[in-house]
């Protein structure tokens, strides 16, 4: 019980209780701090003699623990975010089953190339992380910590393009709490790495709510543009420069039509792919583009939703902040 209310509290059970203890034992010798310092240790050595005693059963509450810990803290995290966001959070809830008008458009195609990319985004992330808090810290980490760093990213990143922030955060903090360990010769804690991800877990559930409710909240037009500049980031990393942007093209003549059909493109690749970039839950086709999916070479549809601004923002804020979660 006393590992699982550690983890819970994001290890802050064993300072309430020494606390709590410092403040009613006033009449024992030296002052709040003093009684404070005494009472932490005690129960830091509580700890050891759970750990040499009766390890299987601290590992079980502290495994169960930072589980208990995701599934109650995400929701109250995420709640937290929703609030300050009202309207359109709500709005996100009543959505969550829409579907894409076409899913990604080109769709992952290669998942392997795709996983290469989130990956050394996220080690990238990672290390600049690790780089900035030794700035703001006036230190210099051992190499092992900045591998950890980097190895963390990768599996943040990756782990949050396939099953969303919250099990990036939570992978990409456990990961980086045991690497640390074992590449800086330190025995690898169960408590450490499950704190981690915990931390980790809410940490990113937390900012990919926050990107989803923001990219809800753009105005019409803007959204336009953010769905636009998601299209042209992802054509650029693929390796298929924008060429032309705004384009008019005229759809294939139809017996007995009065006149002639034509579709503005958003934007036109070197390999010739013409794209319709769409964001949020409620675009629509007009009918030109209709006609256009069907009888237009080489045009897709690329759909992006705000959980896809969610999956971006959080993973940004946790692949950056790994580091964070094992401050050794």
């Amino acid at each position: 019980m006393r590992s699982a209310a550690n983890l819970l509290t994001l290890g802050l059970a064993d300072k309430g209780e020494a606390a709590l203890e410092a403040s009613l034992s006033v009449g024992e010798a030296g002052d709040w701090g003093d009684r404070y310092k005494r009472a932490f240790e005690a129960q830091s050595a509580r700890n050891a003699d759970d750990a040499k005693y009766r390890p299987r059963a601290q590992t079980i509450g502290y495994i169960g623990g930072g589980l208990l810990g995701m599934a109650a803290g995400g929701p109250i995290v995420e709640g937290v975010a929703a609030r300050y966001l009202a309207p359109s959070a709500a709005f996100v809830r009543q959505a969550k089953t829409t579907q894409r008008l076409a899913p990604l458009g080109r769709g992952l195609k290669n998942s392997l190339y795709w996983s290469g990319v989130a990956g050394a985004g996220g080690a990238a992330l990672g290390v600049s992380g690790r780089a900035a808090l030794d700035f703001a810290e006036r230190k210099a980490s051992l190499p092992g910590s900045y591998a950890s760093a980097a190895l963390a990213g990768a599996a943040d990143g990756v782990a949050t393009m396939r099953l969303g922030p919250g099990a990036g955060g939570a992978i990409g903090g456990g990961v980086y709490a045991a690497t640390n360990a074992s590449l800086n010769d330190r025995d690898v804690s169960v408590r450490d790495v499950a704190l981690s991800a915990l931390q980790g877990n809410l940490l990113g559930r937390g900012a990919g709510a926050v990107g989803t409710l923001l990219s809800h909240r753009l105005p019409s037009v803007a959204k336009g543009h953010f769905g636009e500049f998601l299209s042209r980031r992802r054509s650029k990393i693929e390796g298929d420069d924008i060429v032309v942007e705004q384009r008019y093209f005229e759809l294939p003549e139809r017996p007995f039509y009065p006149r002639k059909h034509k579709t503005r493109v958003d934007l036109v690749t070197a390999k010739g792919k013409k794209i319709e970039a769409k964001f949020g839950f409620e675009p629509t086709l007009s009918s030109a583009q209709l006609r256009a999916v069907d009888e237009l070479p080489n045009y897709v549809v690329e759909h992006w939703l705000p959980r896809d601004a969610g999956k971006l923002f959080g993973g940004a804020v946790s692949g950056s902040n790994v580091s964070q979660m094992d401050r050794r």
